[in-house]
């Protein structure tokens, strides 16, 4: 049902909550354990998001939580929108043609969590520019917003320095400016014909 790392970050995130003395398991908690988990963190970091700057806000508003006086071992309670957030990749998993039966991963929670757009998670999420679409994007398509994928090598005609071109080069380099092209008188005129 639940890949083992995805199960050590679940086991994170509860672990982080008794130790808070939270007495409920809040999506901010599945975040933190996320961020350890390996599917999870390579597609945030494919997103561009610094994880380090993430860990540090998401355990910012985990210490505004206030704690419970407890005695003893005690589980935390899943709040409803962290139930909806396992119990949505569960459904997507079984629902998917090409992992039907596979177990449910960082990313399928990754994915299901954009669901609760109310959450600090989320917005934590969305502060570091880490969008649904590009989440998906990268586990559908491996498409990175941070560039290419490390496993698709050098592009044909790169000079290999690693220098990166600004956006503005890359538009010179690639297109034509049919304005410019019309004010120099090099493009015929079309109207009135």
């Amino acid at each position: 049902m639940f890949s083992d790392e995805l199960r050590v970050a679940m086991g994170m995130a509860v672990e982080d909550a008794r130790q808070r003395h939270h007495e409920f398991l809040l999506l901010e908690h599945l975040l933190y354990g996320l961020l350890h988990d390996p599917r999870a963190s390579e597609i945030l970091e494919a997103c561009g998001a610094d994880l380090k700057a993430l860990e540090r806000d998401v355990l910012a508003f985990l210490d505004g939580v206030e704690g419970i006086e407890v005695e003893g071992d005690y589980e935390p309670i899943q709040t409803l929108g962290f139930r909806r957030v396992i119990q949505r990749a569960m459904l997507h998993v079984q629902s998917q043609e090409k992992t039907k039966g596979g177990p449910v991963d960082g990313g399928h929670v990754l994915v299901a969590l954009y669901a609760e757009p109310d959450s600090h998670a989320v917005f934590l999420l969305k502060k570091q520019g880490v969008e649904r679409l590009d989440v998906v994007s990268f586990i559908s398509h491996g498409l990175r917003k941070t560039g290419p994928r490390k496993d698709m090598g050098v592009p044909a005609g790169a000079d290999g320095d690693g220098g990166k071109k600004s956006p503005s080069e890359a538009l010179e380099e690639f297109t034509t400016d049919l304005f410019e092209r019309a004010v120099q008188g090099k493009i015929d005129p079309l109207i009135g014909r």
